[in-house]
């Protein structure tokens, strides 16, 4: 019945939002670094995030940095962000950028230093190396 009211009065169905690309982020990043604040930091980091993840920024933050990894084929960082559906899984993988206003490692450093976050909170992975704290 909705879509037939719809389609009788004219009235636009698809409410989806112009899409975001990569080079769109980048030039939001590069923005966000000329303001140089501790907010200014974090949106970089969502924005690069969300971008690289291909995921939406509600999905992001309930990936924990314990569950990130490091994989040494590809050379990027894998999260598994959490899933409604239980039997499918995604993985997000953050690499660098080809700039330094899209690299997704300078964007978590950017985002630690300007907040004075802890490095490391003293518990180590299963290899023995520090686990970071964002």
């Amino acid at each position: 019945h909705i879509f037939q009211r719809c389609t009788r009065n004219n009235i636009p169905m698809d409410m989806s939002a112009d899409p975001v690309y990569p080079e769109d982020g980048a030039v939001m990043c590069r923005a966000l670094a000329l303001e140089g604040s501790a907010e200014a930091a974090d949106r970089k980091m969502i924005v690069c995030s969300v971008i690289q993840g291909g995921c939406r920024a509600g999905g992001l933050a309930f990936i924990l940095v314990e569950d990130m990894r490091w994989d040494p084929h590809f050379k990027v960082v894998e999260a598994k962000p959490p899933m409604v559906k239980v039997s499918k899984n995604k993985m997000i993988s953050f690499m660098a950028g080809i700039d330094r206003h899209w690299c997704w490692f300078r964007q978590w450093a950017d985002s630690m230093v300007m907040n004075k976050r802890a490095q490391f909170v003293g518990e180590l992975d299963e290899e023995g190396n520090p686990i970071p704290n964002p």
